[in-house]
């Protein structure tokens, strides 16, 4: 297994390198866990594994990306904004419903369909499988009218069921093309000297809802409820039953009046 890994990161590829370690543990893991559940695939439980030598490979520094701190400053999301609401087509249709639900995880918006949106609600429904949960949460998010909007541009002229979409529907948008998307933004803004701390990618984006919204006064609970993070504790899970969608809408009309807001103009007070 160390040869295998070695292969990857001595060709520079740290970050796959340490995907490879994780899916490796994963395997062998659920292969040792087959023999002590019915529900396991015969064929994991035919190679009578007892033990997991994935387990004991060290981690590779700066296979694992590091903690990401990126988020974006208020004047450098409104100027992102600005270029998404004058951004044509489908293209910014995508962006500018990414950021007005919140920041969702790419992967779960691209798995929406037309059976996922309820009309009576305003609403789309996630699945999340994040965490050790055996069935996906579901997680519902509010529209408000601007991401419906952008919705009905990026499913007209409707042929196929998807609705996170650059060609009406046919398939989902993928996290590769979202990234391209969002990168030719931040290079106009880079241009354009709209940018303090360098680029910026789909997951900072997310972060940033999460840390301007905290900044606007809306609770950690909110916030959490509103990405779907943090939420597989007990509490959570089993006794917290509320659905907090008229919070979550509540935090999305925030967040839609701080992106649309003007820009402050910051005034040095020197001491006299």
């Amino acid at each position: 297994l160390l040869t295998i890994i070695t292969r990857i990161s001595d060709a520079g590829k740290l970050r796959e390198a340490g995907k490879m370690r994780s899916y490796l543990r994963a395997a062998y893991g659920a292969a040792i866990k087959a023999r002590r559940q019915a529900s396991a695939l015969p064929a994991l439980r035919d190679l009578r594994l007892q033990s997991n030598p994935a387990r004991d490979l060290e981690p590779l520094e700066g296979g694992t990306g590091g903690t990401r701190e990126r988020a974006l400053s208020l004047s450098e999301l409104r100027a992102y904004w600005r270029r998404l609401a004058t951004l044509p087509g489908t293209d910014g249709a995508l962006l500018r419903f990414h950021l007005l639900t919140g920041g969702q995880r790419v992967r779960q918006l691209s798995r929406l369909v037309t059976a996922d949106f309820d009309a009576d609600m305003q609403a789309i429904r996630l699945r999340d499988p994040k965490g050790k949960r055996k069935e996906p949460r579901i997680h519902v998010v509010p529209m408000i009218p601007a991401a419906l909007q952008a919705l009905k541009l990026m499913t007209a002229p409707n042929l196929g069921p998807h609705l996170f979409s650059v060609d009406g529907g046919e398939s989902g948008a993928s996290y590769f093309l979202i990234h391209s998307r969002i990168r030719s933004v931040v290079e106009a803004m880079a241009e354009a000297g709209e940018l303090e701390k360098g680029p910026f990618t789909a997951g900072d984006v997310r972060r940033t809802v999460e840390t301007r919204l905290a900044g606007a006064g809306i609770s950690q609970g909110v916030r959490a409820q509103l990405q779907s993070h943090g939420l597989s504790g007990v509490q959570a899970r089993h006794y917290d039953q509320h659905d907090y969608l008229a919070e979550k809408r509540a935090a999305l009309e925030t967040l839609y009046r701080l992106v649309t807001g003007d820009a402050a103009t910051v005034v040095p007070i020197k001491r006299a």
